[in-house]
This record gives structure tokens, C-alpha cells and sequence, in this order.
């Protein structure tokens, strides 16, 4: 199964997963949006709203490439992914959080859609004999 896919199936949306499985897949490598765009398919808009949420999260960090003196016009920013152990616990962490979020949706759903049911009194076994002595007089 492709990474995208199983990022998917944690919860995340295609474009923010195909940005991040491009991240994963060059570990360590400093890479710009243009890179990201040609890598997953993606158009720019896109990809700068994935960039966006990926450094919202801390996951991703943003460095301005230098510009040579040939180059001119805006500045390429170049995003570097944070150490792969420290992803993991950090998607591990959403993915519980998720979870404990569903567990207790579950709960309030059930409490909502069966109402709670109280017992009918239990009349004591002292009650039950006197009513029984009464009726056999």
C-alpha cells in the first residue's frame, strides 16, 4: 500500500497526505513547492495550503534559499521535514486523539438515541408475605 494512501486512511486529507508522503520520502532533504508540486501532481494552491498546514503543525520548517545573482524575481522559500521518529509520534499522537474523540461520540450518541431505563421498584420480601398472609385470611 502507498504511504499517501495509508496517511488517507489515518484521517488526512489526499493533498495534505501526498505533500507529506513527499516530505517522507525525502528524508532529510530540503525541498521547495515547486518540487512538491512536480513530485505529487499537485497545483500550486494546493500545495501552499498543505505547506500551510504542515508548518502550522511544526511538522515542516521554512528557509529562504539564497538567490544567486542571476536569479531574479521572488524568493524560493526551501521546507525541511522534522526527524522521521518525531512525525510518527506526532501522527500517533493525532491518531489517539482521534479515537478517544470517537470513543466518546459513541458514548453521548448511545446516551442520546437510548435512553436510560430505571428499574422498577423492588418491594421487599417482608411486603410480598404480608400481602400473601392477607390474601390467604
Amino acid at each position: 500500500m502507498k504511504l499517501t494512501d495509508l496517511l488517507i486512511r489515518c484521517g488526512y486529507r489526499r493533498v495534505f497526505a501526498e505533500t507529506l508522503a513527499c516530505f517522507i520520502e525525502e528524508q532529510g532533504k530540503e525541498i521547495s513547492s515547486r518540487e512538491i508540486e512536480q513530485k505529487a501532481g499537485l497545483r500550486q494552491p494546493e500545495t501552499n495550503v498543505a505547506l500551510a498546514q504542515l508548518l502550522e503543525k511544526k511538522w515542516i520548517v521554512k528557509s529562504s534559499e539564497k538567490a544567486d545573482a542571476e536569479r531574479k524575481g521572488r524568493p524560493v522559500y526551501l521546507y525541511k521535514l522534522l526527524p522521521i521518529e518525531q512525525l510518527y509520534v506526532a501522527i500517533e499522537k493525532e491518531i489517539d486523539a482521534s479515537i478517544n474523540e470517537k470513543t466518546t461520540l459513541k458514548k453521548e450518541l448511545r446516551s442520546a438515541m437510548i435512553p436510560v431505563k430505571t428499574p422498577a421498584p423492588v418491594e421487599s420480601s417482608v411486603k410480598k408475605e404480608q400481602q400473601l398472609s392477607l390474601t390467604n385470611q
